[in-house]
C-alpha cells in the first residue's frame, strides 16, 4: 500500500492506513480539530472583551438617546445608523490604518501596538450599535409606570434607568443578545485580515503548511467548531431567558 499523508504523520493501524479516499481524508479531517481548538480559548476571550465593552458602551447609548436633549439624542441615532450601514471588515480597516493616524496629531505614536486593540475598537463600535438598538427595543417593552412611580419618589433619572430598569432590559433582550454574541464570534473569523493570530488564521496557516492538500478536510473541522459553540450558546441562552424571566413583574 502507499504512504498515507497526513497532517501531523501517517494515519496507521496495523500497518495500513486508516482510510484512503483521494477526495476527503477522515484522518486529516480529525487531527485538524486539536490543531485549531488550541486558539479556541484565545478567540473566546477576545470575543468576551468585545462583548463586555459593546454591551456597556450599548447601554450608555440607550441611555444618551432616550434623554431629552435632541442634540444629544440626534447624534446617537445618527452614530448608531452610521455604524450599523458600515461592513464590519471596511469598519476594521478604517480603525486599524486611521486611528494611529489620529493618535500621531495628539503625539502618540502606535508603531509598536499589536492588532488586537484595533480589533477590540472595531468590533466593540460595530456590536455595540446593534445591541443599542436590541436593548432600546427592550426598554420601549417595558412598563413606563416604574419610571413615573420612581421620579414620584424623588428618585434620580440616571439612578432609576440603571438599577430599576436595566436589570429587566437584559432579560428581556437575552435571546436577542444571544443572536449577537453567536454572531460576534462568527465574525471574529476576519481579525486574521489584520494579521490576528485566531482559530480562522489557524485553519488557514494549517492549510498553507500542507500546500491546500486537505483545504477540505481543515476547514470542515473548523465550520463543525464554530457551529458547536453556536449550539452551546444558544442552549445556554434559551436556559438562562426561561430562568430570569420570572423576575420580569
Amino acid at each position: 500500500a502507499g504512504t498515507h499523508k497526513s497532517i501531523s504523520g501517517p494515519h496507521q493501524k496495523g500497518g495500513r492506513p486508516l482510510m484512503s479516499n483521494p477526495y476527503f481524508d477522515f484522518g486529516a479531517f480529525l487531527e485538524a480539530f486539536p490543531k485549531l481548538l488550541s486558539l479556541l480559548p484565545y478567540t473566546l476571550f477576545t470575543v468576551c472583551i468585545i462583548l463586555v465593552l459593546s454591551l456597556v458602551f450599548a447601554v450608555l447609548l440607550v441611555w444618551l438617546r432616550l434623554r431629552k436633549n435632541k442634540i444629544v439624542s440626534g447624534i446617537v441615532r445618527l452614530y448608531i445608523m452610521v455604524i450599523r450601514g458600515i461592513p464590519l471588515m471596511l469598519l476594521l480597516f478604517v480603525v486599524y490604518y486611521g486611528l494611529p493616524v489620529l493618535l500621531q496629531l495628539w503625539g502618540i505614536n502606535t508603531a509598536n501596538i499589536q492588532p488586537l486593540p484595533f480589533v477590540i475598537v472595531a468590533f466593540t463600535l460595530s456590536t455595540s450599535a446593534f445591541e443599542a438598538e436590541v436593548i432600546r427595543a427592550a426598554y420601549e417593552s417595558i412598563d413606563q409606570g416604574q419610571m413615573e412611580a420612581a421620579q414620584s419618589l424623588s428618585l434620580p433619572a440616571a439612578s432609576s434607568f440603571f438599577h430599576i430598569l436595566v436589570p429587566q432590559i437584559f432579560v428581556l433582550a437575552l435571546p436577542n443578545l444571544g443572536n449577537l454574541i453567536i454572531t460576534a464570534i462568527k465574525q471574529s473569523s476576519i481579525m486574521y485580515t489584520i494579521g490576528v493570530m485566531d482559530i480562522y488564521q489557524k485553519a488557514r496557516t494549517l492549510s498553507a503548511d500542507h500546500f491546500g492538500v486537505w483545504q477540505l478536510e481543515i476547514f470542515l473541522a473548523l465550520m463543525f467548531i464554530y457551529w458547536g459553540v453556536a449550539l452551546l450558546i444558544d442552549f445556554a441562552i434559551a436556559k438562562l431567558y426561561k430562568k430570569m424571566l420570572i423576575y420580569i413583574p
